[in-house]
């Protein structure tokens, strides 16, 4: 996958990745390093974060428990280190499930 978004960035292609995110797990500090370190390599434009959509005790039972930083303060970091990166979260919203009613 890496080599591939490097090679889309060298042909001046926009390119994205879907992150599932599960807050104390996802916003760890080695998980932010790694990110961080993807990011940096293949110059990605867009992070879109996506809901993990496990049953957290199902989760956190397999995976442990974490520390993580915080989502928040995770992208926060992203941010300062790259200041062009977006972020997105594309879910519908609660009305757009129910168009007739």
């Amino acid at each position: 996958m890496t080599e591939s978004l490097v090679k889309a960035k060298e042909k001046g292609i926009y390119t994205s990745i879907n992150l599932l995110v599960f807050p104390g797990v996802t916003d760890r500090e080695s998980e932010i390093e790694g990110l961080i370190q993807l990011v940096r390599r293949t110059r990605l434009d867009l992070i879109q974060m996506r809901n993990l959509n496990i049953d957290p005790d199902l989760y956190l039972k397999a995976m442990g428990r974490g520390q993580g930083i915080g989502i928040s303060q995770m992208i926060d970091r992203l941010r300062q280190e790259f200041p062009s990166l977006q972020f997105g979260y594309f879910n519908r919203t609660r009305e757009s499930f129910y168009l007739n009613g």
